[in-house]
């Protein structure tokens, strides 16, 4: 009995192995890999040989036929290039495929398949024949040709900063200047701190790239469109480099045709021009005319008295370099007032200041850099009290048409201020010569019309009487 059951089960599993080998040997003929070994992946230009190799499941031998292939998006407009067959004379799992690149091969390396598969077929070891046409597949890496694509020439060619307008640079533009792309091309831009490397071939490498929050521009002819979000680099710490990638139309490639371009930020503008702020009894007002990126960014502010009479002589003089030396002075005497206000419309600060008519102040303004994370933005300017008849105040900066340097007198090496009189803003401000004198004029005409006319009626009155 034992002996049945054990012949039992060496026929079972023989019959299992016999299966199996069935299946396997019916599986067919499949490709398993179809590749480009040498060179890598990359873009390769005329005269250079490329191996396409074919890996199979089985072993084959026999003759090959003519592998048809074509460079670009799709064979439409291609020219199909054929390459010779092969004859394995030996049981092998592999067949390779050689071609050199012509001149007109440009785009994605692409089969087509075999020429005449149906008139080929192969052994393989088990006896079994197949026809060629089982072969068909598609390349697991990528292969791209550039031979004839005429792309844009920036050997000479800077990327410039444009402000918008010459008194402000809180809008600016990238500009190339001489520069006419190809009409069908797309351009694209890539902004960054530090010099970069990028491995791109195609319309897709860009596409990923963006999803990574690069290649933040696009380009139309010599001007550079920036989306508003990463604007922000040029307000940061940091030198700006940029990269630009032109994607031909017809084959999807894309080439580097700038790298790592530094980028020349616009000089900041003069002293007293860089940030204004206006001081007055309703309201602040502040404006940053430099390039600043977010809009929720805070001003801090220090405002202080000014006694050196020296530099408010130089000020009033206009001496080039009274204004840097104010900005030093500022920076190393204490504030009277100091605090933070937002870019925009505040509540007034000078409602609660302690000011004293005529008086001299200087207004240092300074962007707060986020602990270093943007560039310095300051400004300086020289301030001058108003306290007017309706009791409001006001802090007229030089920069204003209220800013006067009357009643303000430097007198024993010392800034004199008129004394604490409101000031009637009601009345004109004109010299006694001009208002004055009119006023004088017609009180003497009026006065002398009254006493001709009493005269007169006195005259009638007792004109009778003997």
């Amino acid at each position: 009995m034992k002996k049945f059951l054990k012949l039992i089960l060496i026929i079972f599993f023989a019959v299992i192995v016999f299966s199996i080998n069935e299946c396997n040997a019916d599986e067919g003929l499949k490709t398993e890999t179809i590749e480009v070994t040498a060179p890598s992946t990359g873009v390769y230009g005329v005269g250079q040989e490329i191996t396409i190799k074919f890996t199979y499941n089985q072993n084959i031998k026999g003759n090959l036929p003519n592998l048809l292939i074509y460079f670009g998006k799709t064979e439409t407009n291609a020219e199909i290039r054929e390459i010779e067959g092969i004859n394995l004379t030996e049981f092998t799992k592999y067949a390779e495929y050689k071609y050199t690149i012509k001149s007109g091969d440009n785009g994605e390396l692409k089969l087509k398949g075999f020429k005449n598969s149906e008139q080929y077929s192969v052994q393989t070891e088990s006896g079994s024949s197949y026809s060629m046409g089982t072969t068909w597949g598609d390349f697991e890496n990528k292969i791209y040709a550039d031979t004839t694509i005429q792309w844009a020439d920036l050997t000479n060619k800077e990327i410039v900063m444009k402000p918008f307008s010459a008194d402000s640079h809180s809008s600016f533009s990238l500009e190339i200047d001489g520069f006419t792309p190809n009409e069908n091309n797309s351009y694209w831009v890539n902004f960054s701190h530090q010099q970069e490397e990028f491995n791109i071939r195609n319309y897709y490498d860009i596409s990923n790239l963006q999803n990574e929050g690069k290649w933040q521009a696009s380009m139309t002819s010599k001007k550079i469109t920036i989306t508003s979000d990463k604007e922000i680099i040029f307000a940061e710490v940091g030198d700006v480099y940029a990269t630009i990638c032109e994607i031909d139309y017809g084959t999807n490639i894309a080439k580097i045709i700038k790298k790592n371009q530094k980028i020349e930020k616009m000089p900041q503008l003069s002293l007293t021009q860089r940030i204004t702020a206006y001081f007055h009894d309703e309201s602040t007002s502040t404006t940053c005319w430099e390039y600043y990126g977010d809009k929720n960014r805070k001003i801090n502010y220090k405002i202080g008295k000014v006694t050196d009479t020296s530099l408010i002589n130089k000020i009033k003089n206009n001496d080039k370099s009274s204004f840097q030396e104010l900005l030093n002075y500022a920076k190393s005497n204490e504030a009277k007032y100091n605090g933070t206000l937002p870019i925009g419309l505040s509540d007034s600060i000078v409602k609660d200041m302690d000011l004293k008519q005529d008086e001299l102040y200087f207004v240092y303004l300074s962007l707060d850099t986020e602990n270093g994370k943007y560039n310095t933005i300051e400004d300086i300017n020289l301030a001058k009290a108003s306290k007017h008849i309706d009791g409001t105040k006001s802090l007229y900066q030089i920069t204003e048409k209220d800013f006067s340097w009357d009643n303000t007198e430097v007198d024993g090496g010392q800034i004199q201020p008129t004394a604490d009189k409101p000031v009637d803003n009601t009345v004109a401000n004109k010299a006694l010569s001009d208002a004055g004198k009119d006023a004088v004029i017609i009180g003497v005409i009026v006065f002398l019309s009254i006493v001709g006319i009493i005269v007169l009626v006195k005259y009638r009155k007792y004109k009778d009487i003997k």
